[in-house]
């Protein structure tokens, strides 16, 4: 590591040592055509040798200074310039300059790429939270619709109607925790603990929350899950999990296909520990497969039925990949998708 550097140091004053021997060379050959001459006093010559010396210094530092002038030049002008003004270096006029140049083209490709990112992020927060707002104005004004209706009719139908607004409600919860847990995911490295997860407990939990969705939408689950715990976080793999059985609760119950099933299996083999939520809905079109994980990419789906925001999925993918678990989506459309989480022991 230090050769390389050395190397390039040397390299770098490389003038100064051809300056320096030409100086004592010089100063040698007026020693020597001095001493040549008796009745010449070496010390009478002094000012010659001082004066060639300075010429010599004057001559390498000028040529120096006229290499280093211009990107000193713009360097002091870039200290009151944007960001973008440091693509317009100039190359070095010596080593040192040139890593300079090298280092701050380097940090502006780092904070490039940052602003890029954080720009995308953003519009993808301001597209989502418009795509948001405007699907919860649809429970809330269906809950003060039903609620008007509900105040001027018979007790039994007003049980239906607050049925239906336990529904809508239900959506609303779904939204909320969804936008929260989009801003949640910003600072992911502040909210997130490991540790070990009884998924299998998790699972009947999880299902459990949504029985009464699963009621309405005339979906049967099916849970055959052994008892297996990995590593992760018990908060952020719910969400996956929940946003992946709501998914199928959505676009089950909509599809109007009678009799539909969904089945969770959770199977351990070796260190990897696999689940798999399978259900009997409208499946996904071929060609929607591949981007099924892409932030607002709803596909025919999307136009299909109603709902789809495009996120859910998205969101999925990043807490995994975060997690350092994977995740898997295969589908035969009119028939079913399937997903399929695989865990490290």
């Amino acid at each position: 590591m230090i050769g390389p550097l050395l190397i390039r140091y040397l390299r770098s004053r490389l003038g100064v040592v051809l300056a320096f021997y030409a100086n004592t060379l010089l100063i040698l050959m007026l020693t020597g055509l001095v001493l040549s001459y008796r009745h010449i006093s070496l010390w009478e010559h002094a000012p010659y040798a001082l004066l060639l010396t300075t010429a010599i210094l004057s001559a390498y530092l000028g040529a120096g200074f006229l290499r280093w002038l211009p990107f000193a030049r713009q360097v002091r002008r870039l200290m009151d310039a944007d960001l973008d003004a440091l693509a317009n270096l100039p190359p070095g006029g010596d080593a040192d300059q040139e890593a300079f140049r090298e280092l701050i083209a380097r940090l502006y490709g780092l904070a490039i790429a940052d602003r890029t990112r954080y720009q995308e992020a953003h519009q993808r927060h301001l597209a989502f939270m418009n795509l948001w707002v405007h699907q919860m104005k649809t429970p809330v004004s269906a809950i003060s619709l039903i609620a008007q209706r509900a105040a001027r009719q018979e007790p039994e139908a007003a049980a239906a109607a607050m049925a239906a607004v336990d529904e809508e409600a239900a959506r609303l919860v779904d939204g909320l925790e969804l936008v929260l847990n989009m801003a949640r995911l910003q600072d992911f490295a502040l909210d997130y603990r490991i540790e070990p997860v009884a998924l299998d407990v998790l699972l009947a939990q999880l299902v459990n929350q949504r029985k009464r969705q699963f009621i309405r939408a005339a979906i049967f689950p099916e849970l055959a899950a052994e008892p297996v715990t990995v590593l992760t976080d018990a908060k952020w793999i719910g969400f996956v999990i929940d946003q992946i059985i709501g998914n199928a609760l959505k676009y089950g119950a909509q599809s109007g296909k009678a009799g539909q099933r969904l089945r969770l299996t959770l199977t351990a083999a070796d260190r990897t520990v696999t689940l798999t939520i399978a259900d009997q809905g409208p499946g996904i079109p071929p060609q929607d497969l591949p981007r099924v994980f892409d932030a607002f990419f709803t596909g025919e789906n999307g136009r299909r039925y109603a709902d789809a925001t495009g996120i859910g999925l998205w969101l999925v993918k990043r807490v995994l990949d975060q997690l350092g678990h994977t995740i898997g989506i295969t589908a035969v459309e009119g028939e079913g998708t399937t997903v399929t989480l695989a865990f490290q022991k």
